[in-house]
């Protein structure tokens, strides 16, 4: 299986994360030019003119030609509007994930029932199951999760953090399956370190895409013959997923 370092892991969460927060800020920030009669013009500069002029398309797409002369200042501000981000209360995020491995993928059905502390921090707890392509057990995976949204706003990159005990399960064997039976499982801890990004898009419902670092620990015992034959699964694996909020 690949082996990734820490250092590697959070190199390629941080390239990830500065453009999501890119997409996130110009998501939800307009242009504003302030004239020295005390008019506003909001929407979006689309040219800056050789003789000084600027080109600003506002509401309905339409285009208003602005003499330099005329201007007092420019600036980019949040664009007026409905918030639907929480600021606090109780949430759920129901959500599926995916982690690709060389001998096999995993598959992922997460549920996460929190606490908004603030418009920015949030706890939870987690309860899941995972199955394995390349393991003859799954797992139901139960965490704490920690989330942080780096801005006030209905679309935010955020920071998240997972961490708990896999409780292992046996997967049934077809009779006419190669594979043989587990005598024995056990669990192991799991962590889950990544970045994301979230989209409130009405009251109440939002969704979001992440992107993260998985450690899961696992172990069973199969006979073969006479022999007890043990396996330790320590999975260092990239999760993507995508999940529903309420």
């Amino acid at each position: 299986m690949s082996k990734f370092t820490l250092k590697q892991v959070l190199v390629t969460l941080f390239i990830i994360l500065t453009p999501l927060l890119a997409i996130a800020q110009s998501g939800n920030m307009q242009d504003v030019i302030y004239l020295k009669d005390g008019t506003m013009l909001r929407g979006l500069i689309v040219e800056h003119g050789e003789d000084g002029t600027v080109k600003i398309q506002i509401i309905g797409y339409n285009t208003i030609v602005v003499p330099r002369d005329k201007i007092d200042r420019i600036d980019r501000e949040p664009i007026p509007g409905t918030q639907y981000y929480k600021q606090t209360g109780y949430f759920n995020t129901t959500s599926i994930a995916f982690s690709p491995g060389e001998l096999g993928n995993a598959f992922r059905f997460e549920m996460v029932n929190g606490y908004q502390i603030d418009p920015n921090f949030s706890i939870g707890i987690g309860l899941g199951y995972a199955s394995y392509d390349d393991a003859p057990i799954d797992a139901i995976p139960a965490y704490i999760d920690l989330k942080y949204k780096i801005l006030k706003s209905n679309s935010t990159p955020f920071a998240y953090l997972k961490a708990g005990y896999n409780f292992t399960i046996n997967e049934e064997v077809d009779e006419n399956s190669r594979r043989e039976p587990v005598d024995k499982h056990i669990g192991g801890t799991i962590a889950n370190i990544g970045v994301g990004l979230h989209f409130d898009v009405a009251q109440n419902l939002a969704f979001n895409f992440t992107f993260g670092y998985l450690a899961d620990n696992l172990s069973y015992t199969q006979m073969q013959g006479f022999r007890k034959i043990e396996t330790d699964l320590n999975y260092r694996r990239i999760i993507i997923g995508f999940g529903l909020g309420f």
